[in-house]
């Protein structure tokens, strides 16, 4: 962004992601880090951030004000062409983390509260600055992962995770007033959203006077099935590619479109369908739990992932042949676009159906209601009857949008009717309505 003292800043890769974001109706959320070869404690290319040297804290100042507003959309040295406004910045993503952050570099290893107190006085820095340059724009804490602990349905964190609890504790208790929201990361399964959410909100050094709170997002929510760390997923696609394992999976969804790769073609299929079904998922259920936004990563599949979950995250083709030309959108951004059309101006999303501890996830009927539409999904598929939630002889049932056609459109699933008693779910959720008489 500015490779010298003396070069000034370099926009446009930043410009050049935001432009593709926008033509797909996208808001970004970028994470600043603190990486310099010469404006930082530590000169470096790539993480661990480190603080600013003292010497330049007011040029790191002077950068974040200018980040915001070339991006904010107020009308005023903004990047020319702007659509929308990008008013969120998070700064420094998991910088608990030792191989991220300031700990690493900053303070000794074992010394998270060190290591919080310097991500303070970086959070405090960023956070005057990104308010002088627009008071609305919004400062979002680093987002603590924590991983598929609670994908199980379990309200634990283990013993490791200790240390960086601390590290998040300090932070909550000495810098409050440096950042607008709380983020959490929702990165493996959905099912540990609703308990990770509330532990967050019992646990930590949070104001247990309301007024005091914070709106809390769920950040880096992971489009894709997180092969190679995550059980559940292992098991459901091997019960339909037994002869296939995790990693020959990465494999051919890396080597792509080629003549020795015959599994490609339905190992693709599943893989874009199961993003579209997955983000639907969090992102009701992240509502449910009371996050106030669901940010999902990657819009654009990042370029430092190869050969992993990572690698085919996006939300946009970056122009593989079989995804259409760069810019494309996948099949999740659709599913997403027909979930805001199906509960358009909802209040609240209400669970009908709450799971209780130490139940399987996966054997349960995911049951939600925004406005008058019933949003449902079962991983192993059941036949339901709703009339204790929906006053009609018949509904509407609509699925979510999972595939594109060949001219790389969405395949809009054509509603059916069904008594009330007799609806079909399955792992890909469905849209229920009341037919008046």
């Amino acid at each position: 962004m500015e490779p010298t003292s003396e070069s000034g800043y370099e926009w446009e890769w930043y410009d050049s992601i935001i432009r593709k974001a926008e033509a797909s109706g996208l808001i970004v959320i970028p994470t600043i880090w603190s990486i310099s070869t010469w404006a930082t404690e530590q000169s470096s290319k790539s993480k661990p951030s480190s603080l600013p040297k003292e010497e330049y804290k007011n040029r790191y100042y002077d950068f974040i004000k200018a980040f915001v507003e070339r991006y904010d959309n107020d009308g005023y040295m903004d990047m020319e062409n702007l659509k929308y406004a990008h008013n969120y910045i998070v700064i420094e993503d998991e910088a608990q983390n030792t191989g991220d952050s300031l700990i690493t570099l900053s303070c000794d290893r074992s010394d998270f509260i060190c290591a919080a107190e310097k991500y303070g006085e970086m959070l405090e820095l960023a956070y005057n600055a990104a308010h002088e340059a627009n008071p609305d724009s919004i400062v979002v804490s680093f987002s603590f992962n924590p991983s598929d602990y609670f994908d199980n349905y379990v309200n634990v964190l283990p013993p490791e995770t200790e240390s960086k609890i601390i590290f998040l504790n300090k932070v909550f208790t000495d810098y409050w007033n440096y950042f607008d929201v709380i983020a959490i990361q929702a990165n493996y399964d959905y099912t540990g959203i609703p308990n990770w959410i509330r532990y967050v909100n019992t646990t930590f050094n949070i104001p247990k006077d309301p007024s005091m709170r914070k709106p809390i997002i769920c950040a880096d929510t992971a489009t894709m099935p997180m092969l190679l760390t995550h059980q559940f997923y292992e098991e459901r696609f091997t019960n339909n590619y037994p002869y296939l394992s995790d990693r020959e999976i990465m494999d051919i969804l890396y080597s792509g479109d080629i003549p020795s790769n015959s599994e490609y073609d339905k190992i693709k299929l599943w893989w874009e369908a199961e993003k579209a079904r997955l983000s639907v998922k969090k992102a009701i259920v992240s509502a449910n739990s009371g996050a106030t936004q669901v940010s999902f990563q990657f819009f654009w599949t990042p370029d430092n992932a190869a050969n992993s979950p990572w690698s085919y995250s996006g939300m946009i083709s970056s122009g593989n042949k079989k995804d259409g030309p760069e810019g494309t959108p996948r099949a999740v951004i659709y599913a997403l676009t027909q979930l805001i059309e199906q509960i358009e101006d909802f209040s609240k999303v209400e669970n009908l159906n709450p799971i209780p501890l130490n139940t399987d996830p996966y054997e349960w009927l995911w049951l939600f209601k925004a406005n008058d539409t019933l949003i449902v999904w079962n991983e192993s598929g059941s036949i339901e009857d709703f009339t204790q939630f929906l006053q009609a002889e018949n509904v509407e049932v609509t699925q979510s949008i999972t595939e594109l056609d060949e001219s790389l459109q969405p395949i809009f699933p054509l509603p059916i009717a069904v008594p009330t008693n007799q609806v079909p779910t399955g792992n890909t959720p469905v849209f229920i309505k009341s037919i008046k008489q």
